[in-house]
């Protein structure tokens, strides 16, 4: 996008790709999954999806913006959380573009560190805590008898 810098294009190309892989595992979820739970300790399938809302909502909120109407740490239907899901993720590819790389410098405080630390880094803690979440709802899924294999964790490139 026009203006975003190197950057915080690469980033936002980089969050774009583990937020379509995250969508098309909890498109995977069945309906009525939502009290299944792993046989171990672990969050139920609708704990989980609600969970990545979550991290996609934080996202929003390190880049300046809220949503109204999602309440943090709750279970949601399956559905529910796919469509949240969607509208944070959108939400944080515009905003992300809009920042800018000087903007990836700006020091902001988090409620885990109120001294503030850089966009950058906050955002890049985000993003490893989805790409964990993700591959916990893989775990999941293959418990659950789907079929998931690499391809869904990974995006393979042609190596033209």
């Amino acid at each position: 996008m026009a203006g975003e810098g190197v950057l915080a294009a690469a980033l936002r190309a980089r969050m774009e790709e583990e937020c379509e892989l995250t969508a098309r595992l909890l498109g995977m979820l069945p309906e009525g999954s939502e009290g299944w739970r792993p046989p171990y300790d672990g969050f139920s399938c609708g704990e989980l999806a609600a969970h990545l809302v979550d991290t996609m909502a934080g996202f929003c909120a390190a880049l300046g913006r809220r949503r109204d109407g999602w309440e943090w740490g709750r279970e949601a239907a399956i559905e529910e959380s796919r469509r949240w899901f969607g509208n944070f993720r959108e939400d944080a590819m515009e905003r992300i573009s809009a920042v800018g790389d000087e903007g990836l410098r700006r020091v902001v405080p988090t409620v885990f560190a109120p001294e503030g630390q850089p966009l950058l880094a906050i955002l890049l803690a985000n993003l490893a805590h989805l790409i964990n979440h993700k591959h916990q709802l893989f775990t999941y899924l293959k418990l659950m008898g789907l079929e998931v294999g690499s391809r869904d964790l990974y995006r393979f490139r042609d190596a033209r």
